[in-house]
C-alpha cells in the first residue's frame, strides 16, 4: 500500500512539474536570437520585465567558476558596469560585491550590493549561482540610485563537455526611469553580457584553474 501511495505521489508531482514547464514556456517571449545567443523577456507583477539569456560555451566548468570568482574582472564582460569592488569573499562559493552601472543622461548611475552563492550538483553536473541584491547592506549613496532584484546563473555541463548557460534576472532600476524606457533596453543586458563572456573566458587566467567543490 505504501509503495502504491509513493508511486501515485511521484506521478502527481511529475504531472504538476510538466504543466509548470509548459506554462513557463508560454510565459517567455523570444526577443533576440543572434550569434548563438537567445534572449527572452517576460512580464511580471513589478512592471519591469524579467530577462533570460542563453548560450552554449565551448569551455570547462572550472573556467566558468574562475570567471565568476574574478569579481574585479566583471567590468570586462558585465554590460554597462562602470565600477566594481569586493566587499566579502569568504570562499569560492560565496561572494559579496558592490557594482555601479552606467545609465544614459540625465539619469543617475545605478548601484547595488550583490551576493552570489554558488552550488554544484555533481549528479546533475550543474552549477547554480543565485544572485541576490542586498537592500540593507550599506547606506545609500546620494550620488547613485539603488537597484532591487534577484536572479541566477545555471550552467549545465553537456555530454560533449560544453556548457549550457542560462542567465536570468529581474531588476527594478529604481528612481524616475520610466518603465517603458527600461523595458526597451532589457534585452541588451543578457545579450552583451553573454557575448562578452564568450570572449573573456578564453583569457589564460581562467583556463587553468580548478576548484575543489566541483567534483
Amino acid at each position: 500500500m505504501l509503495k502504491k501511495t509513493n508511486r501515485f505521489l511521484f506521478l502527481f508531482i511529475l504531472l504538476v512539474f510538466q504543466q509548470s514547464v509548459i506554462h513557463a514556456q508560454e510565459y517567455w517571449k523570444l526577443v533576440k536570437e543572434t550569434n548563438g545567443i537567445r534572449v527572452y523577456t517576460a512580464s511580471n507583477i513589478s512592471d519591469f520585465k524579467t530577462f533570460k539569456g542563453h548560450i552554449v560555451l565551448d569551455d570547462s566548468i572550472h573556467s566558468f567558476v574562475a570567471l565568476i570568482n574574478d569579481i574585479e574582472g566583471f567590468t570586462n564582460w558585465g554590460y554597462k558596469l562602470k565600477h566594481i569592488s569586493v566587499l566579502e569573499k569568504t570562499s569560492d562559493t560565496l561572494l559579496i560585491y558592490h557594482a555601479i552601472a552606467k545609465v544614459p543622461f540625465p539619469y543617475k548611475n545605478r548601484e547595488g550590493v550583490y551576493k552570489n552563492t554558488l552550488h554544484w550538483n555533481s549528479e546533475l553536473q550543474t552549477l547554480y549561482v543565485s544572485i541576490e541584491i542586498l537592500d540593507d547592506y550599506k547606506e545609500e549613496d546620494p550620488n547613485y540610485v539603488s537597484v532591487r532584484g534577484k536572479g541566477f546563473w545555471r550552467v549545465l555541463v553537456l555530454p560533449s563537455g560544453k556548457l549550457d548557460v542560462t542567465f536570468q534576472m529581474q531588476v527594478n532600476p529604481g528612481g524616475n526611469i520610466p518603465v517603458w524606457i527600461a523595458n526597451m533596453f532589457v534585452a541588451k543586458t543578457p545579450y552583451y553580457t553573454l557575448l562578452n563572456i564568450r570572449k573573456t573566458i578564453k583569457n589564460s587566467k581562467y583556463q587553468y584553474k580548478t576548484f575543489s567543490f566541483i567534483k
